[in-house]
């Protein structure tokens, strides 16, 4: 992190060897001892692993994404993809949208057709269609 390139090492080694040094570096989480009292149920934990990506633009989330898909096999997830896929299709029924301008100026104009509600239940779709697999989420779409 911070200013300088993250990459240089890269060039010299060898991406392969570099991606194999940080996966090592990765190490799981320590045991945490907890009494739990009688009333309280254990319930596994899921097997599906999110990563959220926040950040304001040129803050570097592409670049974060990038590195976690390409060295961890992380499948993206866009909020802005999906909105740019599925708006159109939900306001289908009142008006015809040809183009990601379009989609911009009805988010500015009437920004309840993208509730918190309608993303979440796409978002929660793409997981549950693979729950074996490691997220990463970029939640900022910038639909510039």
């Amino acid at each position: 992190m911070g200013c300088s390139q993250s990459s240089s090492s890269a060039v010299e080694e060898g991406i392969e060897e570099v991606a194999k040094r940080r996966q090592s570096v990765v190490a799981p989480p320590p045991v945490i001892r907890v009494n739990v009292g009688s009333n309280v149920k254990f319930q596994p934990p899921p097997h599906t692993k999110i990563v959220a990506i926040l950040g304001g633009p040129g803050s570097g989330k592409g670049r974060m994404v990038a590195n976690l898909r390409s060295m961890f096999g992380m499948r993206l997830i866009s909020v802005e993809s999906i909105i740019l896929k599925y708006l159109p299709k939900k306001v289908a029924h009142s008006m015809k949208i040809n183009s990601v301008d379009e989609i911009a100026d009805l988010v500015r104009k009437e920004p309840s057709h993208v509730s918190l509600e309608w993303v979440l239940r796409l978002l929660q779709h793409y997981i549950e269609s693979d729950p074996d697999q490691i997220f990463v989420v970029d939640l900022v779409p910038s639909l510039r």
